[in-house]
């Protein structure tokens, strides 16, 4: 931390984690979303049972196609206390952003002052840094104003309230807290602040992969920053070789390390296969979204859908907008001593939005204001050294305080508000679709998962209706319109659903295999093993597919091939569960000590459900032998 009195540092951090939590709370009445919460909380294993294996399995392995065991570890005490009360979980990532808030006021205090040892500044501009007004100095006016607009934004909101953006937070604490000790390097502690920097690079990666971006980030620091001088005026090779390249070299193993573990880890249902031209869109849609929504905080949406991109071409204007602004004010600005500081914010952005911004496009949203949380730091400080200059050059403050503080009100208004649109799926959803009415699929069908859930079945009939209108080639909708009809009592609608959906579908693994277990809790073997045997085909290694498989060979009575398909579901997958299941009443037909061993194994990684406890107590009696449908 900059050498100043504590008396401004400790309460200016207890004051923003109280606003934080003044605007974030009074969500009492909030629930866990079936969007991500609940599979990261209550329905994760590593969670609900943190048994030390399954502590030792967050760090070895990756569940929903991600490797973060810093935020799944920080989710096992709140879910100790307060179980499936979301108030808990918001709470405590309320606390995580307003420290954020503080890191991003301090790092605005950093960088200014490493920009007067560094930077060639002119006399009018070292004496306006220089300048304090009304008992504070320049710096931590700037510091003031840049933490608490990153505080109150409503382009926040969603990496706030979403429980499931807790590693948002995490990852955004640490890459923030690398950036600060890297930037106080000093001649006698140089390596100290390093290996700071490097912890909290692996622990940025602990918690998201979007850390990837922090050791390009620093070379950007040294460049423009740090070691302007040497790097960029007077072209030291041999030091730039040394610095840039050789000093690194730790991070950038870590950072190739971990991109490739993300791809790795990425399932092929989550990766988006698009043409050249539907990613070049994706790309300026996003890099253009974030800065727009920063500058007019309104017309939020918790998703996006991707088909927005496309179908309207007269929304990248305010891109060209931007482009043409940005490099007009670099041309005009050529010579000027902040220069530097002006192309450290804009290659900060780039770099740091890439890996979201659709170069590798995972998930079915065009852009997500979560993914702003670092990309627009540079913003939120590029503001505050704005107000600071207006601060300390007014004739009244007044005249900067009151637009100032009128900003700071709205978008805090804003942000409170909007944060309700996350209270539970139901209204989630609702916005979304308010939003983007039959433009996609995917805000309908899960429109329509959540009045299933609360049993509105006629109403979710309707919704996953209209998802198939607009996608015929969905999935989730056949399978879910199929499900509706089951509870209201049409088997045989159902199954003439999916068939509809295999015809659309045909080359869908996961739906084949989907409807093969469907005509097989329907008593229909021989149908289903037309449908599960072509998912084979297609996707022979699919978690689903091996436990559809595995659950027709048990019907059969063929309960070796049985074992042998069910034993194959990954630990990792969410099918891993019934599998297992099916598995121990496989392996008692042959074997009640083994069927006991996988029990036991299911029990330790998933805790003492009802129904492991239930098929426990069977296994002594004929029922074990019989599926549990």
């Amino acid at each position: 931390m900059p050498n100043a009195r504590l008396s401004f540092y400790l309460p200016a951090a207890v004051f923003l984690i109280l606003i934080s939590l003044l605007i974030y709370g009074g969500v009492g009445d909030h629930e866990l979303l079936n969007w991500d919460d609940r599979s990261y909380t209550v329905a994760n294993p590593w969670v609900n049972n943190p048994t030390p294996p399954n502590i030792m399995v967050m760090f070895t392995e990756v569940r929903m196609g991600n490797w973060h065991p810093l935020t799944w570890l920080s989710f096992v005490p709140e879910y100790a206390a307060c179980g499936d009360r979301a108030l808990c979980y918001k709470l405590s990532n309320a606390v995580l952003h307003g420290m954020n808030a503080f890191l991003a006021g301090i790092l605005a205090i950093v960088v200014l002052g490493q920009a007067g040892l560094r930077l060639q500044l002119p006399d009018s501009a070292r004496e306006i840094l220089n300048s304090s007004r009304a008992g504070l100095k320049f710096p931590q006016w700037a510091a003031m104003f840049s933490a608490l607009l990153f505080l109150t934004h409503p382009q926040h909101v969603e990496a706030v309230t979403w429980v499931a953006e807790r590693k948002e937070l995490l990852c955004g604490l640490f890459y923030l807290l690398a950036l600060i000790v890297y930037c106080q390097q000093r001649e006698g502690g140089y390596w100290s602040h390093y290996g700071r920097a490097l912890m909290f690079f692996v622990l940025g990666l602990m918690s998201k992969s979007m850390a990837v971006s922090l050791p390009l980030m620093l070379v950007l620091l040294d460049l423009f920053l740090l070691h302007h001088k040497r790097l960029l005026v007077e072209r030291d090779i041999r030091f730039a070789l040394s610095k840039l390249v050789l000093e690194k070299l730790p991070f950038y193993f870590l950072m190739l390390g971990a991109m490739l573990l993300t791809l790795w880890s990425q399932t092929p249902d989550r990766l988006q296969a698009l043409g050249l031209e539907q990613k070049l869109l994706m790309v300026l849609a996003g890099l253009q979204h974030y800065p727009l929504k920063f500058l007019f905080p309104f017309g939020f949406s918790p998703f996006y859908p991707q088909e927005i991109v496309y179908t309207n071409m007269f929304s990248f204007v305010p891109l060209l907008i931007l482009v043409a602004g940005v490099g007009t004010a670099l041309y005009k600005t050529r010579g000027a001593w902040f220069l530097p500081l002006l192309a450290l914010a804009l290659f900060s952005y780039l770099l740091a939005v890439a890996p979201v911004v659709g170069i590798v496009k995972v998930g079915e949203q065009a852009f997500a204001d979560r993914y702003s949380y670092l990309p627009t730091m540079s913003l939120y400080l590029g503001a505050g050294w704005i107000f600071a200059y207006f601060i300390c050059t007014a004739s009244r403050l007044a005249l900067v305080m009151v637009p100032a503080g009128l900003i700071l009100v709205f978008v805090s208004l804003q942000s409170y508000t909007y944060k309700h649109v996350w209270r539970n799926d139901l209204v989630f959803w609702s916005n979304v679709v308010e939003s983007f009415p039959d433009v996609a699929a995917t805000p309908l069908d899960n429109l329509a998962n959540s009045l299933s859930a609360v049993g509105e079945y006629q109403m979710a009939q309707e919704y996953y209706e209209r998802s198939i209108a607009v996608n015929p080639q969905g999935l989730m909708a056949y399978l879910n319109l199929a499900s509706v009809y089951e509870y209201l009592g049409d088997t045989e609608l159902a199954l003439r659903t999916l068939e509809l959906g295999v015809e659309a579908n045909p080359d869908s693994a996961g739906l084949q295999s989907r409807a093969g277990r469907s005509f097989l809790l329907a008593g229909k073997l021989q149908q289903a093993a037309v449908y599960i045997e072509k998912a084979q085909q297609l996707q022979p290694n699919l978690a689903d597919v091996q436990l559809s498989r595995g659950m027709l060979d048990l019907m059969r009575g063929d309960v070796a091939s049985a074992i042998d398909y069910l034993s194959a579901v990954p630990a990792s997958m969410p099918q891993h569960y019934e599998a297992g299941l099916l598995l121990v009443q496989a392996l008692a037909r042959l074997d009640r000590d083994q069927a006991m061993v996988a029990l036991d194994g299911l029990l330790t990684r998933y805790g003492e459900r009802p129904q492991l406890l239930e098929l426990r107590e069977s296994l002594n009696t004929p029922s074990a032998l019989e599926i549990r449908q």
